[in-house]
């Protein structure tokens, strides 16, 4: 079960990246990627779809993993997405903790949500 978990949650990270970073891969192989870890479709799908074997997507999702790793160690936008990402959260509840009027509230909430939306 352990390994399971660890399986899906190496999958989560990756699609993050991928969303963070997917545009920079090379077509067919962003295709791919996105087939197998974003639709869910297996190896010998994505290999059937593209017409090239079960091994060559592997290869192919292998490299699009390791590229996407450098360009996560290189530039960090997931790391710095998920720091601003706590810093909003601080704010909103450091603003719902103190003596605020609730018409600072909502106009702080709605700066952070904007931030949140348009910022990243």
């Amino acid at each position: 079960m352990d390994h399971l978990i660890e399986q899906l949650e190496e999958k989560a990270e990756y699609a993050r990246l991928f969303d963070f970073y997917g545009e920079l891969l090379k077509s067919p192989t962003k295709e791919m990627f996105a087939d197998h870890f974003m639709n869910d479709l297996s190896l010998s799908e994505v290999a059937e779809n593209y017409g090239v074997t079960r091994q060559a997507v592997h290869d192919a999702l292998r490299r699009s993993e390791k590229r996407l790793l450098e360009y996560e160690k290189a530039l960090r936008l997931s790391e710095k997405y998920d720091y601003s990402t706590s810093k909003l959260d601080e704010i909103s509840e450091l603003a719902h903790s103190s003596k605020c009027s609730d018409a600072f509230i909502r106009k702080l909430e709605k700066i952070t949500e904007e931030i949140r939306i348009n910022g990243f």
